[in-house]
């Protein structure tokens, strides 16, 4: 899976992952044994028509459960206000980070299935904050933004979002960071975000904005040769945003030659450091990468240099 990969590390020790559909064909019976009016899923999953990962099983499940009437859904950060699928099954989405909800109408008719309707509202000044929700979260909302707004470091000029590999100031910054929390020889690394670091206090509310999910450091022992192969594979991927470019080393494209600094020249093999999201999408898209992973990986919390 996708996240076998990506969800590492103490937080998911006792977490295990597996596919929405495969769990969904053994507890479907037990749901459709209820008789229900209504059957209605939930799941971080988007509707995706081209998904070469394959981490986005909506379209399957609603063609294998037609008894679904309506899907929840996420992810994708596209918004869905009502779409009929196959079989009848509607999709919903409502965007991301907040920005809208989804005001669901569902009628029954005497005869035949649910009818679902449903716009998109825009979260803005005018919609209104439930008091009561808001005083069960507040003493940990307060927590949160005394956690955000806490400084870290300041930085004396903005370090620049840009092309990774050209000129990207944050894909280097955060590359050699895991480089040194790794203690490896050579890491590649690309954007998180498309966010910039701007001068000034630096807090976990900038450090979000460029790495705005959890990310574990994995480590590989490879030869020199694997570390060309690597290389190729990756330019293959330069125009895209899961591009890593190479941290500690130089690749020169046209020669498909790998420049190593003096003290890893003699080495037979280096240790080449990455994050968990390289590992997860390797899956698909860099299957010479996952196979020089060790069986082994180390936790990282992000630490930002306090000289820029």
């Amino acid at each position: 899976s996708f996240l076998n990969y990506w969800s590492t590390g103490s937080q998911f020790s006792n977490c295990r992952v597996w596919s929405a559909k495969e769990e969904l064909v053994k507890i479907m019976p037990k749901v459709l044994a209820e008789n229900a009016d209504l059957i209605i899923l939930a799941l971080h999953q988007g509707l995706a028509f081209r998904d070469s990962r394959k981490v986005n099983e909506v379209l399957e499940i609603a063609k294998l459960f037609p008894e679904i009437h309506l899907i929840l859904g996420g992810h994708t950060h596209r918004d869905f206000p009502a779409q009929v699928l196959s079989n009848g099954v509607v999709y919903i989405q409502a965007g991301a980070h907040a920005r809208s909800f989804a005001n669901i109408s569902v009628t029954f008719p005497e005869n035949g299935s649910p009818q679902i309707e449903s716009q998109l509202i825009p979260i803005d000044q005018k919609v209104q904050i439930d008091k009561e929700a808001f005083a069960i979260v507040k003493k940990h909302y307060d927590q949160f933004l005394n956690r955000l707004n806490t400084p870290i470091t300041q930085l004396d000029k903005t370090i620049k979002s840009g092309k990774v590999g050209i000129d990207c100031e944050i894909s280097h910054l955060i590359g050699h960071a895991i480089l040194k929390a790794s203690s490896a020889d050579i890491a590649i690394h690309g954007r998180l975000s498309s966010r910039s670091l701007k001068a000034g206090r630096i807090g976990e509310r900038e450090l979000f904005s460029i790495i705005p999910y959890e990310n574990d450091v994995f480590t590989a022992e490879l030869s020199p040769k694997d570390l060309q192969l690597i290389m190729q594979e990756q330019m293959q991927y330069q125009k895209s945003y899961t591009f890593n470019a190479p941290i500690n080393f130089v690749y020169k494209v046209k020669a498909n030659s790998i420049i190593l600094k003096a003290e890893h020249k003699n080495k037979e093999k280096l240790t080449l450091c990455f994050n968990s999201r390289v590992a997860a999408s390797g899956g698909k898209r860099f299957p010479i990468l996952i196979q020089c992973f060790l069986l082994r990986y180390q936790q990282f919390r992000w630490q930002l240099p306090t000289e820029t």
